[in-house]
């Protein structure tokens, strides 16, 4: 299964919550640049999760403007202190239910460790916001980083 991992757009800074932070007009030019990446060089999304923070609800907003996306499945794992281990769980039952593709946006440190823990030897890659990693996940447990992409 390929899971492509997203880190939101950049995000205000001054917020009562930190749940509640939208887009800058930077973190918005920077999800064009990946959904235009996105609709020209991957193929069928099927599933969509992303954590119930507004940035990642926005990110998804623009990611839209460029693809036909199933609907989202809001995760409260994706929280940035969100479990790892819970989303890996439910990536293997999506893989075992033969979804051949998803689509993950979140945030850090969350997806830092999500990364690291599905792929070792990605543990030097950089999560700049709205950079975007490919994982090829298997059921057997020997998953494959791919690549990286970032707006900059």
């Amino acid at each position: 299964m390929q899971v492509f991992i997203m880190r939101h757009g950049e995000a205000i800074i001054d917020m009562t919550s930190d749940s509640l932070r939208t887009l800058t007009m930077n973190g918005n030019h920077e999800s064009r640049y990946i959904a235009t990446w996105l609709n020209t060089n991957i193929v069928d999304i099927e599933r969509v999760l992303i954590s119930p923070y507004l940035r990642t609800k926005k990110t998804l907003e623009v990611i839209r403007q460029f693809l036909t996306l199933p609907q989202e499945e809001i995760l409260i794992e994706l929280n940035p202190k969100g479990n790892v281990h819970c989303i890996i769980d439910y990536l293997y039952i999506l893989a075992i239910q033969e979804i051949h593709c998803v689509l993950i946006i979140s945030h850090l440190p969350l997806i830092k460790k999500l990364v690291t823990s599905l792929c070792p030897e990605a543990y030097s890659a950089m999560f700049v916001t709205a950079s975007l990693t490919n994982i090829c996940l298997s059921t057997n447990g020997h998953s494959q980083w791919k690549w990286q992409i970032s707006p900059q």
